[in-house]
């Protein structure tokens, strides 16, 4: 549990710094095994904005946890969106950068992974948060 001073018992997701709670999310999930990076993780990129894959080994961990936190923030969510959440510019050298979305094939495994750790459930509206996942 992350403890910030916040004057009243417990504490809101909306009230923890994003990188901390991402940080310790991600690294609950690697240390109890709760989720396991699929076997072409390591060769993907998160993204056709990307020259290159991740370089860092718990990549997979972390984008877990961002995602499990935007489903919480926002319920009733469905792909599309978290790939705009999830994409950025791509740039061109010295043309004008246009925006692209993230890999909708990272989010939905992940959201799979999720789903059967019983963290997330699918709805007709999309996907919200469970109570074991609040």
């Amino acid at each position: 549990m992350i403890s910030v001073a916040t004057g009243h018992k417990g504490s809101n997701v909306r009230e923890v710094s994003p990188e901390a709670f991402t940080q310790r999310l991600a690294q609950y999930f690697e240390n109890n095994k709760v989720l396991s990076a699929p076997k072409w993780a390591d060769l993907v990129k998160t993204g056709c904005l990307n020259q290159m894959p991740p370089n860092f080994q718990n990549w997979w961990y972390i984008r877990s946890a961002a995602v499990c936190r935007q489903v919480y923030l926002h319920p009733n969510t469905s792909v599309t969106e978290l790939r705009n959440r999830f994409g950025s510019k791509k740039h061109y050298g010295t043309k004008p950068c246009h925006f692209c979305q993230c890999s909708g094939k990272v989010l939905r495994t992940i959201l799979q992974q999720l789903e059967q750790a019983g963290y997330i459930q699918k709805n007709d509206e999309g996907r919200s948060i469970t109570p074991r996942g609040q």
